[in-house]
């Protein structure tokens, strides 16, 4: 019995000691995780912050579009912060009909861009269709943020660029809605004719006719007119209509888009005063209010 109680003494005590063993490994394992988190954490908050500009040029697909002139290009924030670098791939790039996309890594927050120019050494013309930047701001191998993806739309040019006339080329889409009481003998069959006007010497006429019948009683018609013509504001308007027969109409609403090339600037949204008139044999004066405007270059 004595000698059972000693062997059992022993083997508890054993137990009790390769648990105590373990339970340290444990304690020593966690120690070393934290101080391994730890340092992973210091380590990530002094990484350097490293800013990625990514440009894309599209050139024209005419034939003798490309250029093989040194090409670079400044991105300014304002008149003393500005950062630029050379655009140049291995092998041909700039080729006509080519996108190509170049990279500058940079530890320097040059800030929102307002301004760039790009330069090309070609004697030759370089047709230029548009120009995209991405910016991505990184902290070690982390991408932090994507600061923003725009269209450059404002560019100086130093050599022989299609470029001034490009960014000056611009679209104005006026989408007007007309709707048509809901009443017997609403409609109309006339020619019509609205005017938008900014003030007295600066406005905008043109028909307003859809393919079908539109204008009759309870309908909603909608009508587009691009123009490359800035017009500005919208004050007032005047819709006009031939019929002899009164065109009974519940209101018209605007909404004018800004447009350069594939880029949407600006969209203004209006309303017009009065509403439910007739309009017969004569013009109807309508004045324009703003509702809402959105620009999209900020």
């Amino acid at each position: 019995l004595a000698k059972k109680f000693i062997k059992r003494q022993k083997f508890e005590n054993k137990f009790i000691s390769n648990l105590l063993l373990a339970n340290s490994a444990k304690i020593m394992i966690s120690k070393n995780l934290l101080i391994f988190i730890l340092g992973l954490l210091i380590i990530t908050s002094e990484a350097a912050l490293e800013w990625k500009y990514f440009t894309t040029t599209f050139t024209q697909g005419r034939e003798g579009a490309g250029t093989n002139g040194n090409v670079k290009i400044t991105y300014m924030h304002n008149a003393s912060k500005k950062l630029d670098f050379d655009l140049n791939n291995s092998g041909n790039d700039r080729e006509r009909g080519q996108t190509d996309i170049y990279e500058k890594k940079t530890g320097y927050n040059l800030g929102k861009v307002t301004m760039a120019a790009l330069c090309n050494s070609d004697g030759k013309e370089w047709y230029v269709t548009r120009v995209l930047l991405r910016v991505e701001r990184w902290r070690g191998s982390f991408q932090e943020k994507l600061i923003f993806i725009f269209e450059l739309l404002i560019i100086t040019s130093e050599a022989a660029l299609h470029w001034k006339s490009y960014a000056a080329v611009f679209t104005e889409k006026y989408n007007a809605a007309v709707f048509t009481q809901g009443s017997k003998g609403a409609g109309t069959d006339g020619n019509v004719k609205i005017t938008y006007i900014h003030n007295a010497s600066k406005n905008l006429q043109f028909d307003i006719n859809n393919r079908g019948d539109d204008r009759e009683r309870g309908q909603t018609d909608i009508y587009e007119k691009k123009t490359g013509y800035n017009l500005g504001n919208v004050t007032s308007a005047s819709l006009c209509n031939s019929d002899k027969n009164k065109w009974f109409v519940t209101r018209v609403l605007l909404r004018v888009e800004r447009w350069r090339e594939s880029f949407q600037e600006a969209v203004s949204y209006y309303n017009f005063t009065p509403t439910f008139f007739t309009v017969q044999d004569n013009c109807a004066p309508l004045t324009a209010n703003l509702i809402r405007h959105e620009s999209f270059l900020s």
